[in-house]
């Protein structure tokens, strides 16, 4: 999946691209590049001119930067968000069976003593500890730990109103939110209800940014293939 999608985006920003720069000014502007990194070879002995070269050589990446501008704002966006969901299912691994994690819920207002905070498990999910106030924080936790390989849940009753969030799902969104601009950059799952509650958290063991290095390779190689210059 993650080779077709960076296929797809590669594709894509090539054509943005194209329709909204000037393509002619682009290819001069990299023409210009390339002739002052031959000066630095050229003249490897002339101090004085390599300074003036690494000056031009700065003023012709300004240059071609500004150019991008346009095509940069509208991609802006639309990449953010897919750099969002792709965290998501390759950012984060599954829990094993018999692997503890953590379930936090962050309030938006302070913790009272009268709250009452309830954790339960479903499909394997074993709810270990009771809730763990932080009131500094505003957040209420659990540990939890899956007894099998496959989808699971835990509910959260707060207020009388109970949330449900995934646990070791195939889309490993770490937060379900309420924040309605949050839950527009990660809308793997339903916005929580109005029950005073921001976001329930499942820290997912991380697998780093490796899939960040190959969505980079595979997109660039797709827009350099695809022919569009």
């Amino acid at each position: 999946m993650l080779v077709i999608i960076s296929i797809f985006a590669g594709i894509l920003t090539a054509l943005v691209i194209r329709r909204t720069s000037n393509r002619s000014a682009l290819r001069e502007q990299r023409n210009r590049i390339h002739a002052h990194l031959l000066e630095f070879r050229l003249f490897f002995d002339e101090p004085r001119l390599i300074w003036g070269a690494q000056l031009d050589l700065l003023r012709a990446n300004a240059r071609l930067l500004w150019l991008l501008l346009p095509s940069t704002l509208i991609l802006a966006l639309p990449m953010t968000w897919l750099f969002l969901q792709l965290e998501g299912v390759y950012g984060s691994r599954a829990l094993h069976p018999g692997e503890a994690a953590v379930v936090t819920a962050q309030l938006s207002r302070p913790i009272q003593a009268t709250d009452h905070f309830a954790l339960q498990g479903i499909g394997g999910i074993a709810v270990e500890t009771p809730p763990i106030r932080v009131p500094h924080d505003n957040q209420v936790a659990w540990r939890i730990r899956p007894a099998s390989d496959g989808d699971g849940a835990v509910d959260l009753t707060v207020a009388g109103q109970v949330m449900r969030k995934t646990v070791s799902g195939s889309i490993r969104s770490p937060r379900r939110f309420r924040p309605l601009l949050q839950f527009a950059l990660h809308p793997q799952e339903p916005r929580l209800s109005d029950a005073g509650v921001e976001w329930l958290e499942v820290d997912y063991p991380k697998t780093g940014s490796g899939w960040m290095l190959w969505f980079v390779f595979l997109s660039t190689a797709a827009a350099l293939a695809s022919g569009i210059r």
